[in-house]
């Protein structure tokens, strides 16, 4: 353990900064986490995959808080950190996930001085910082650590095979073609970035983000589907073939668009029948999620919003300022853009 500690009492838990030779030890805890929660990425998570979420990512840094009880990890506290555009001007952001205390150590104010101990150590490194706690978290994140609640995301779903739909689903025109990219290329990075610029606030989705996020992934196979019209890339999404609620389904995790948000559109109605086609792929339904101010204009080709009372994991998006250098007067939702390509889940 690193020699800044919360206390020295024995019988208190220590709050520590991890150290590389810990890592396994922080593993393990994580993995036993998952386990006891018969969480989804149980299966799934491993050093690699640890490594890639917290050393590989494009700043290769992030900030890593432990609590001990008698040398043993009985809770966790990580913040990644990427670069984030404000009013065009780049900072640092950090990205609050993977938080828990063991089920055995929970109840006795851990959480809390590891938050505190966390929060007040990450204010050194970053502009600001966000998060999606769940539920047993959020209380802390604003009672405690001055996080403020900028906006529930919505989540949209478009049924596929039922064709009372169809009709609000945008037709593709003669001069479209829905394509899979095999790789990025510089015209794709292009499109995400004339997109983000007409939002305030995002986390620089450019071309190591996306190559990090979704190419170099272990956490499964990603499609880059886009629109092209007149020979060129309007529109583009990033999708995933998942499980949600026993049921196949695609998963939108990104989207981009050059010029018209009917580009976006045309492409979000049609894309699964390109990976039904070249992939043998099928689903039951799409599901869609973000903040951005043209999510108003994009689900309205088929997309129905599911009521917030059914679904189990809520995602609300926190956000705190560390006064460094970023000052935003009036934090609120109506010019970002966030989607589910910021949540650590898929």
């Amino acid at each position: 353990m690193t020699d800044a500690m919360l206390t020295n009492s024995t019988s208190e838990p220590k709050i520590s900064i991890i150290r590389e030779a810990d890592i396994p030890l922080l593993i393990k805890s994580i993995t036993k986490n998952l386990f006891e929660k018969d969480h989804h990425l149980v299966k799934k998570f491993n050093s690699k995959y640890w490594y890639w979420q917290y050393k590989q990512n494009p700043k290769k840094q992030s900030f890593i808080y432990v609590a001990w009880v008698n040398k043993q990890i009985v809770g966790y506290y990580h913040v990644a950190t990427y670069s984030f555009m404000a009013n065009n001007t780049k900072q640092v952001i950090g990205n609050v996930q993977d938080v828990a205390v063991d089920e055995q150590f929970q109840g006795k104010g851990i959480f809390r001085k590891l938050a505190k101990f966390a929060n007040s150590d990450i204010n050194k490194y970053v502009d600001i910082l966000y998060s999606f706690p769940n539920k047993k978290s959020i209380n802390n994140f604003l009672k405690y650590d001055k996080f403020k609640l900028i906006d529930y995301m919505p989540i949209y779903f478009s049924p596929i095979k039922i064709n009372f739909f169809f009709n609000k689903k945008k037709k593709l025109e003669k001069n479209n073609q829905v394509v899979v990219f095999n790789q990025l290329n510089e015209k794709i990075y292009e499109v995400f970035e004339k997109f983000s610029k007409t939002h305030s606030y995002y986390v620089l989705r450019d071309k190591d983000f996306l190559n990090w996020r979704y190419i170099d992934s272990p956490k499964g196979n990603f499609f880059f589907v886009g629109l092209i019209t007149d020979n060129k890339i309007t529109a583009v999404i990033v999708v995933k073939h998942d499980k949600i609620f026993k049921n196949d389904a695609f998963v939108i995790l990104d989207f981009a668009f050059s010029n018209d948000v009917e580009d976006l559109k045309k492409l979000i109605s049609n894309f699964h029948v390109i990976l039904k086609d070249n992939y043998s792929l099928d689903a039951n339904f799409v599901i869609l999620s973000g903040l951005s101010n043209y999510m108003s204009e994009i689900k309205k080709c088929g997309y129905i919003k599911i009521p917030k009372l059914f679904i189990p994991r809520k995602l609300n998006l926190l956000v705190r300022l560390t006064d460094r250098n970023l000052k935003i007067s009036n934090i609120d939702s109506s010019n970002w853009l966030v989607t589910l390509g910021d949540w650590d889940v898929f």
